[in-house]
């Protein structure tokens, strides 16, 4: 095994295998995992101590540990197929010896926490975790009050709060920043903007925003941060086989691996939902201008990295992917949001989405009818294949909101979704 951050926990063994079990992680508990995925993080403010059985010491899941100060053991994969729900459980972590996990008699009383109720209210009435420098092990200190955690409490709402609404919305304006979050989050969007009207605009001669020469019936532009090509590319169109990215590369061959099988035939309830939209939101009329649903799309790439924003139909994709050297310089970001639909069906379609994807090892973040899903740290194959995935999700679920009304329907799909998504995965 691997120690993290040295010390001694004992508590419940709480296995989580999913986010149901994170509901019910209980405080003080020894949180047990088999992976050390970065979603798992925020139980460590929960949690006693953590076992998992593989990640590595610079992963976000380590530096969470680190930084509550939670006696942490990651590379110990026996200990979640050993374990038994609920049973007392010690883990003795150090860097001078090898790290241990064992399981206590129910009656040892030899606890170094006086209880869980103790170890709780000493956490939960405490504001601020450092770690208190000098010899020995150290553990976590507090500052339930003092004059580093009153300015933190007076800065937080004048940083961290994003109080601007979303960025195609009309008071999206500078005018209207109130937090440092706020004033991140317009120069970014307007940043990204601003780069992608210079590159696309038919003034500029020298535009590096290439149109893709594709058999997908739609225009697609490309954007060459540095080495997405594998030749100089003069002219203002660029082929598929000069695209040297990785990522993108993966990502498309998602998209053309199966052809789209057109609208799903509309039940009644389903049409009346899009007409009543459409009617009520003048964004859906194809003459609209709004710039939200005129947008391009485009492909930013490197090498390695791979950016994507577009629309397909009536909702909108956004993916960013770094394909990095080291296991723990790789990630995904993907995006999901939008539709023709009422926001019922919209939100069931994302949902819909969520489910395909954690076969797949995303982990999903639903907010309204917006999925976002992570995947961070691993294998190269295993993100290549998780783009292929991406792909044919962009490609099959077009419209699917219109049908979110019919299980049947949706059952099927689900399975002949899933079959030819698993069969992309499997790839060499």
């Amino acid at each position: 095994g691997l120690s993290t951050y040295p010390g001694t926990a004992e508590g419940g063994a709480f296995l989580v295998r999913n986010f149901a079990d994170a509901l019910n992680f209980p405080l003080g508990g020894i949180l047990v995992l088999q992976g050390s995925a970065p979603r798992w993080s925020f139980l460590l403010d929960f949690a006693a101590g953590a076992v998992a059985g593989d990640g590595t010491g610079n992963g976000m899941f380590a530096r969470t540990a680190r930084r509550y100060g939670r006696p942490t053991i990651l590379r110990q994969p026996v200990a979640f197929a050993s374990l038994r729900q609920g049973g007392r459980v010690r883990i003795v972590a150090s860097a001078d010896h090898a790290p241990q996990v064992y399981p206590l008699p129910e009656k040892d009383s030899s606890s170094l926490l006086s209880s869980e109720a103790a170890w709780a209210a000493h956490v939960r009435g405490a504001a601020f975790p450092y770690a208190a420098a000098g010899g020995g092990r150290r553990a976590p200190q507090w500052l339930p009050s003092g004059d580093l955690a009153e300015m933190a409490r007076e800065l937080a709402p004048k940083v961290v709060s994003l109080t601007l609404p979303d960025s195609d919305d009309v008071n999206f304006r500078a005018e209207n920043c109130r937090t440092f979050h706020d004033i991140l989050s317009y120069c970014h969007v307007n940043a990204v903007r601003e780069m992608l009207r210079a590159g696309t605009a038919r003034k500029s001669l020298g535009a590096p925003a290439k149109q893709l020469v594709c058999d997908v019936p739609k225009q697609f532009w490309v954007i060459n941060l540095d080495d997405g090509f594998s030749e100089a590319v003069p002219g203002p169109v660029v082929r598929l086989e000069q695209i040297a990215s990785l990522p993108m590369r993966a990502l498309w061959e998602g998209f053309t691996d199966k052809a789209w099988e057109g609208p799903p035939q509309l039940d009644a309830k389903g049409f009346l939902s899009v007409l009543f939209e459409a009617s009520a939101n003048p964004d859906l009329d194809p003459a609209s201008q709004s710039t939200q649903y005129t947008e391009k799309n485009i492909f930013l790439i490197a090498r390695r990295f791979c950016s994507m924003r577009c629309r397909f139909g009536f909702h909108f994709l956004s993916l960013d992917c770094l394909l990095g050297e080291r296991e723990r310089e790789r990630f995904i970001i993907f995006q999901f949001k939008g539709g023709a639909a009422n926001l019922a069906r919209r939100i069931r379609r994302v949902h819909f989405v969520a489910e395909l994807l954690a076969q797949f090892d995303f982990a999903a973040e639903i907010i309204g009818d917006t999925l976002t899903a992570r995947l961070e740290a691993g294998e190269e194959k295993d993100f290549v294949s998780a783009l292929r995935v991406l792909g044919y999700i962009t490609m099959h679920t077009r419209q699917l909101d219109m049908i979110m009304g019919d299980e049947r329907e949706l059952a099927l799909r689900r399975l002949r979704m899933l079959e030819d998504m698993l069969a992309l995965a499997a790839r060499p």
